[in-house]
């Protein structure tokens, strides 16, 4: 510590530093820190003790093998006996393993058939046993490349050893070591960047993915304790543990309703085992039991089979296993203050097997669930998309300013909307459409439809009279993605209606509306007051984003515009190192910009109305991206006919008409 917090702390805490009590150097030589020119020496660093500590005796340690302008103080001290040593848990590093699959495939055709399972149970085992037995011998430790290149090595072993045997005649040399240590460093890290973007790219994957595999950054939640203000992990897991218990306990009364079921269920296929394991997703983390996706589908012809009975065991009465109700959560940060629970996102990791259980149950239900759902429902289904709202809004920002006509939008969003829906009115929900019912989980397959139908629910359940816009001779009420609803009313009074109606209907299932993030929009600057519902006060704003774009009423097209180019600036420095490094070949450098640069700039374009200076924008942008690209600069004076020739991007504008509604 330095000096100055040390005897700031030292008054406030009552403690020493224990140099002045066991230097027997002179004062000269008590120095923890060298100034770059060698000449400058100070005592910066010390290490302080209450009186009560045992202290034996304290000094520096001259030389070690380490690179550092500082000296190592150390301090010798005995513990008393009667201690209690809470000895910190080691941390092991994890291991990647890779799974050979010819290797793979080949241990799954030469096992033996196991007996025919009798009951869920051991229709479990036996597909965890045979998946485990067959992939016993068939992990591998992948071998990365060197981080670093021999170079870069033999440079940092050479300042290691000048800074350890430094003389005043080397002390030019050590700083040419340094700096080109330093750069070499750079360079190998930029290196590896490169590279294992290019892979993805080239591959097809995922760009963020490759670069957040070079990411080490762990992000971890500290909670204080409330009484004595301190962090500790112990505290953390149980504040952790009560607000998950409180998040998921039932918060509402809601009336379990489970008509006797008419149709009957028909027994699980085999195909159907084999369908629903053939559509799982490679890539992602395993569950408690360790079984990945990729085992599974390598070996679904074994597995089918004994995925089918435990299937039809649970469907006669089996008891679940209990393996299958468990599952690892994981935090994720999303943003705001690392230090609050509500900033991170509970994922459940739930097993392989139970992805492929939920898997056939939704292949089951997902059509009967298509046909009642709302047209207004555009989230989880598929040839819909976010673009449907996106232009209905724009249409009516623009018509509401042609006819000059009021509209008042609410943009609602829902606390913890996964984690709050009620069993019973998710239950409720599945007796209305299907006879097959399961229960929710975060992070399963099917919450996305279970949440869909839920809320689908809550909204048939409202009587919303004349509450919304009368358009085409119809009354548009609500526009739904998920749990993102917009509601539309044609004055306040309709508007402060219909979110009185919402909460009450969805506070039911166990929904509330999250005040902070709920925004509302019109077009009418007499009628902007403020709308109080239930204690809460929701304010009136210029513009917001919705779904990724920018809403605005009246729309301000230069304004939607400007978002767009400054999403895809952000998307090029983000990939800066590859667009405009001189190692990637220009080829690669367009499939870089195509799959990650230009869909951020063209999001919503199929809804754009463009203007000549909006036009403008977009390609004095793409000019200035191209030139960094090149490495130029206006200066240069190349034509945009020069430079397109040489990187053979799309023209923005001309993609943009092509998506055009």
């Amino acid at each position: 510590m330095s000096r100055m917090s040390a005897n700031r702390d030292a008054n406030q805490t009552k403690i020493s530093r224990m140099e002045h009590f066991f230097s027997r150097e002179r004062k000269g030589r008590i120095w923890t820190w060298r100034g770059p020119n060698g000449t400058v020496h100070n005592q910066i660093d010390f290490i302080c003790s209450p009186p009560s500590t045992t202290v034996l005796d304290s000094g520096i340690v001259n030389k070690f093998l380490f690179d550092s302008d500082h000296r190592m103080v150390r301090m010798e001290l005995v513990a008393p006996k009667n201690i209690h040593r809470n000895f910190a848990r080691p941390r092991y590093l994890s291991t990647r393993l890779h799974l050979n699959r010819k290797l793979y495939r080949v241990q799954t055709t030469l096992l033996s058939a196991t007996q025919q399972p009798q009951d869920a149970l051991e229709s479990y085992d036996s597909i965890r046993s045979f998946v485990e037995t067959a992939a016993e011998d068939c992990w591998t430790i992948p071998t990365d490349p060197p981080r670093i290149t021999q170079r870069t090595q033999r440079l940092l072993s050479e300042r290691i050893a000048l800074r350890n045997n430094l003389c005043p005649t080397d002390r030019i040399a050590y700083s040419i070591v340094c700096e080109a240590a330093r750069t070499a460093l750079l360079e190998d890290i930029r290196r590896r960047k490169i590279i294992n973007v290019q892979k993805a790219i080239g591959k097809g994957k995922s760009s963020n993915e490759a670069q957040r595999k070079e990411t080490h950054k762990i992000r971890r939640l500290m909670l204080k304790e409330p009484a004595t203000g301190e962090y500790s992990q112990e505290t953390t897991e149980a504040l952790v543990a009560s607000h998950h218990n409180e998040l998921h306990r039932f918060s509402t009364n809601f009336p379990l309703s489970l008509p006797p079921s008419i149709e009957s269920c028909p027994p699980f296929h085999i195909d159907e085992a084999e369908h629903a394991l053939s559509q799982l997703r490679l890539g992602r983390s395993s569950g408690p039991d360790h079984i990945s996706a990729e085992q599974l589908v390598l070996a679904k012809s074994s597995v089918a089979p004994l995925l089918t009975v435990l299937l039809n065991s649970i469907k006669r009465g089996d008891p679940i296993p209990g393996c299958l109700t468990t599952a690892h959560v994981k935090l994720l940060f999303t943003k705001g203050d690392p230090n609050n629970i509500n900033n991170f996102r509970p994922i459940s990791l739930i097993l392989g097997v139970l992805k492929a259980v939920t898997r056939v149950i939704l292949n089951r239900i997902e059509s009967k669930l298509e046909e009642t759902e709302s047209p207004s429902q555009v989230g989880f289904r598929k040839k819909h998309s976010t673009l449907n709202h996106i232009h209905i809004l724009n249409q009516i920002a623009e018509k509401s300013k042609e006819y000059n006509f009021p509209v008042y939008v609410a943009l609602v969003d829902f606390k913890k909307a996964f984690d709050s829906s009620e069993w019973n009115a998710v239950w409720t929900a599945l007796e209305r459409r299907v006879t097959i019912r399961r229960g929710i989980k975060q992070g399963d397959t099917l919450s996305p439809k279970l949440f869909n139908a839920t809320l689908q629910m809550v909204l048939d359940s409202i009587e919303w009279e004349e509450c919304g816009l009368r358009i085409g001779g119809k009354t548009l009420s609500s526009l739904e993605y998920a749990d993102d609803v917009a509601l539309l009313a044609s004055s306040r009074p309709m508007l402060e209606k219909m979110i009185q109606l919402l909460a009450n209907a969805s506070a039911k299932v166990g929904l509330q509306i999250n005040r902070e993030k709920t925004t509302l929009l019109t077009n009418s600057e007499a009628s902007k007051q403020s709308i109080r519902i239930d204690g809460k006060i929701f304010n009136f704003a210029d513009h917001a984003l919705y779904l990724g774009c920018r809403l605005s009423f009246p729309r301000s097209r230069s304004d939607e515009i400007s978002n767009r180019i400054q999403s895809d600036l952000d998307a090029f420095e983000k990939f800066e190192y590859i667009l405009c490094s001189k190692a990637v070949p220009l080829p690669l450098k367009k499939r870089a910009f195509d799959s990650c640069v230009t869909p951020s700039v063209l999001y919503g374009a199929e809804t754009w109305a463009l203007r000549r200076s909006d036009i403008r924008n977009l390609e004095v942008t793409q000019r200035k991206m191209e030139r960094r690209m090149l490495r130029l600069t206006i200066l240069n004076r190349w034509s945009a006919e020069r430079m397109r020739a040489l990187t053979k991007l799309n023209d923005w504008t001309n993609e943009a008409t092509k998506k055009k509604l």
